[in-house]
């Protein structure tokens, strides 16, 4: 076995309609294989918060645009709850 496929980084998404229990099951999932769970939706919600704190119109090509690149969000673990939050 080489060494790239020892170490191939497997990523699972998982579907569904709102509040379906998508988070829940994720955390769970990765708590047990010990991967990185990232909530896709609470990254696109923190955008969607830096949009509004900054009058930005979705309909504003380039204001979104601009805001892209110029916003930073990370998750870190918070190790009192080990769920990794969104700053």
């Amino acid at each position: 076995m080489s060494m790239s496929s020892k170490h191939k980084k497997i990523n699972i998404a998982i579907d569904g309609w709102s509040a379906c229990g998508k988070g829940t099951l994720a955390k769970s999932l990765a708590k047990q294989l010990n991967y990185l769970c990232i909530d896709s939706g609470a990254m696109y919600r923190a955008f969607t918060l830096q949009a509004l704190r900054n009058n930005i119109l979705a309909s504003d090509v380039e204001g979104v645009n601009n805001l892209i690149r110029n916003t930073q969000i990370t998750f870190k673990n918070n190790p009192n709850t080990q769920v990794f939050e969104i700053y």
